[in-house]
């Protein structure tokens, strides 16, 4: 295989990695932009957590629920709250630290913990609600050229694979 092939060859499979990390992030975001335009609410202000919240409030015709995720109060840092009283008292029912959630996290974690439903319980304890998506998802194309060349993908980036499998290649 001649140099020009290889690089040829090298070029198609990096644009067709890029092409499926790019609809990776796409069906996220679309997603995220069609659950907003469900709630009646702008694109991009609220994580997938914070959306569903609002849905269900909704769906519960509790408005002030509605009125603190939309103003972000449910964002504020729980130690800083001027409720102090009221979340340790919130803590305490649903078992767990005062000072370490927000009003919003406490209310869904004893939600859950009413329907003992261990899935969301897990997910308000570990505070996965705050969790950001991944900037640089592994799509199948990187775990793939990472396993070829023997590293893991969650260490590099795409790009600093490709130059890898090049300098490997010349």
């Amino acid at each position: 295989m001649t140099k020009t092939s290889k690089t040829l060859v090298l070029s198609t499979v990096i644009a067709a990695l890029l092409s499926g990390a790019a609809f990776a992030g796409a069906s996220t975001a679309s997603s995220d932009a069609q659950l907003a335009a469900s709630v009646g609410v702008q694109s991009g202000v609220y994580t997938a957590a914070e959306l569903q919240a609002i849905i269900d409030a909704k769906r519960d015709n509790d408005s002030r629920a509605v009125a603190f995720i939309t103003s972000g109060d449910n964002r504020a840092n729980p130690a800083a709250s001027t409720d102090g009283v009221g979340l340790e008292q919130l803590a305490r029912a649903a078992g767990v630290q005062p000072g370490q959630y927000t009003q919003a996290e406490l209310v869904g974690l004893i939600e859950a913990q009413k329907e003992n439903d261990s899935v969301r319980i897990q997910y308000w304890l570990t505070h996965a609600n705050r969790a950001t998506p991944d900037a640089n998802p592994a799509n199948p194309g990187k775990v793939q050229l990472a396993k070829t060349l023997g590293v893991n993908p969650d260490d590099y980036s795409m790009s600093d694979l490709v130059l890898m499998q090049s300098s490997i290649s010349d």
